[in-house]
């Protein structure tokens, strides 16, 4: 079920370039009405970053820490984020589009109107974080974590969730009949008014304790 998520709004005929380096030793530093594009940063240490109103492409930022930053409307395509730390952060209207997030620390996550399409998010960890109109699309959450997670109008569409975790995590209307796994850990009691497709029913049996003659 496809959930409507609001686009970032992005004013392109007048972003100007900007590049991540001249505020990574500033604090609390902030980058508006911006393209950053092509840019290599592994390790960097940013807190408090806010962006608004920016496209960033190709850039490159495992093992970043980026805790506490504020994402609105911004697009990230293709970029490199594997292993980077975000948690605390809030994103209001952002895409992420065919990016690079294996192991990213996404915790404490306040998401409203967030789209991750065709990223790459195995071993991702969402614990504790809300989600509101968002939505995973075509992406890979192999081993993902999200331990206590609030879903508000929540999709999930052609991603493979196999061995994720959504122990404390209420999957009512959550749509999982279009994703791939062999198996997931969720709680009994908050599977209810959860939709799956006729091959997920014998998991889901199974995790029942029922037998099917």
């Amino acid at each position: 079920m496809s959930v409507i998520v609001k686009e970032p709004v992005i004013t392109d005929d007048v972003l100007k370039k900007k590049e991540i380096n001249t505020i990574i030793d500033t604090l609390d530093p902030v980058i508006t009405v911006a393209l950053i594009e092509e840019e290599v940063h592994e390790e960097a240490v940013i807190k408090n970053l806010e962006l608004n109103n920016c496209r960033v492409n190709k850039v490159s930022m495992p093992l970043a820490k980026l805790k506490k930053a504020d994402f609105i409307d911004v697009a990230f395509h293709k970029c490199d984020f594997s292993n980077a730390d975000f948690s605390g952060a809030y994103m209001n209207r952002v895409l992420f589009k065919n990016c690079k997030m294996m192991g990213a620390k996404l915790t404490d996550l306040n998401a409203k109107d967030v789209v991750f399409e065709e990223c790459q998010l195995s071993m991702g960890m969402f614990g504790e974080s809300t989600f509101t109109h968002c939505a995973f699309r075509y992406g890979n959450l192999t081993s993902s974590d999200f331990y206590h997670v609030q879903f508000k109008d929540m999709e999930l569409t052609e991603c493979d969730i196999d061995r994720a975790n959504f122990e404390g995590t209420s999957l009512k209307q959550i749509d999982l009949s279009t994703c791939l796994f062999n198996s997931i850990t969720a709680d009994l009691h908050r599977l209810k008014g959860c939709t799956i497709n006729e091959y997920q029913a014998p998991f889901f049996t199974q995790l029942l304790g029922l037998n099917v003659k």
